[in-house]
C-alpha cells in the first residue's frame, strides 16, 4: 500500500546510516533483515537508494558470519524476485556464490541452500550453471555436513531440472560426478550418497516406458537402482580397505 511505500521511502535512509556504523553483531543483523524487507517490498526501492542497497548486500563480506547470512538471504530473494534484470545479476550473483567457499561453515551451509534454491527458481540464467559448479566443489568440503548438504541440494537440483527443464538437463551433467566424488574424501557421506541415488535417476515411469514410451522398448539404458547402491557400498569399503592398509584408520 501507499502508506508502507512512504514508510520505506522515510527508513531505508535512516536505517542505512545506522547499519555503516553500529558494531553490535545482532543490532547489525536486525538491520540487515529490516533493510531487507523494505527492498523486497517496494519494487525498484533498490535502483531509487543504490547506496543503501550497495552498503546492505555489502555485508555479505562482514566479519560475522551471522550478518553475512543475512545479507547472502537478501541477495537470492532479490535475484528470484528479478530474474529478468540483468543489472542486478551482474551486481549480486557472483559475490553469492563466493560465499558457497565461505571460511565459516555456518556460511558455507546457508550459501549451498541459498544458492541451490536460486538454481532451482531461475534454472535458465547462464550464471545458475557456474553457480551449481561452486555448490559441486564443497562435496568435497573439510567438513562432513558441508559435504552432505551439497550432495542433497545437487541432486535435488538435478532431478528438478530433469523434470521441469528437461532442455537445461546436458549443462548440469556434472553432478552425478561430484556426487560420487564426494565419497573420496573420506567416506562418510556413503550412506547420505545412497539415498541420494533415485534423485539421480529418471523418473520410475519414464525407465519403464522407454525413450518411446513403449514399455516393451529395451534399449539397455535403464539403470538398475539396487546394482547402483551395491556398487556404492562396494566402493565404500575398499575405501575403508585402503585406508587401514595405509594406517589411517583402526
Amino acid at each position: 500500500c501507499l502508506a508502507s511505500i512512504n514508510l520505506a521511502l522515510l527508513v531505508v535512509p535512516a536505517m542505512a546510516r545506522y547499519l555503516s556504523s553500529v558494531e553490535d553483531t545482532d543490532c547489525r543483523v536486525l538491520l540487515v533483515r529490516g533493510l531487507a524487507k523494505a527492498f523486497l517490498a517496494v519494487p525498484n526501492l533498490w535502483s531509487e537508494y543504490t547506496q543503501a542497497f550497495t552498503m546492505v548486500v555489502g555485508k555479505v563480506n562482514d566479519a560475522k558470519g551471522k550478518v553475512r547470512v543475512a545479507a547472502l538471504q537478501l541477495m537470492q530473494q532479490m535475484l528470484i524476485r528479478h530474474p529478468a534484470n540483468d543489472g542486478l545479476w551482474a551486481l549480486l550473483s557472483s559475490p553469492l556464490a563466493s560465499k558457497v567457499g565461505d571460511q565459516e561453515e555456518s556460511v558455507r551451509k546457508a550459501a549451498i541452500v541459498a544458492v541451490a534454491e536460486l538454481c532451482a527458481a531461475v534454472p535458465e540464467r547462464a550464471q545458475v550453471v557456474k553457480h551449481a559448479e561452486a555448490i559441486s566443489f564443497r562435496c568435497l568440503d573439510k567438513r562432513t555436513a558441508v559435504r552432505q548438504l551439497a550432495v542433497e541440494r545437487l541432486c535435488a537440483l538435478y532431478r528438478l531440472v530433469h523434470e521441469r527443464h528437461a532442455g537445461l538437463a546436458h549443462k548440469f551433467a556434472f553432478i552425478p560426478n561430484a556426487v560420487f566424488n564426494s565419497i573420496h574424501s573420506d567416506g562418510q557421506v556413503a550412506s547420505t550418497v545412497e539415498l541420494a541415488i533415485p534423485a539421480l535417476l529418471p523418473a520410475p515411469t519414464a525407465v519403464a516406458a522407454g525413450a518411446d514410451g513403449n514399455p516393451d522398448d529395451d534399449d539397455g539404458d535403464d539403470v538398475d537402482v539396487e546394482k547402483a547402491k551395491q556398487l556404492l557400498r562396494t566402493e565404500d569399503l575398499l575405501i575403508a580397505s585402503g585406508d587401514a592398509k595405509d594406517g589411517s584408520r583402526l
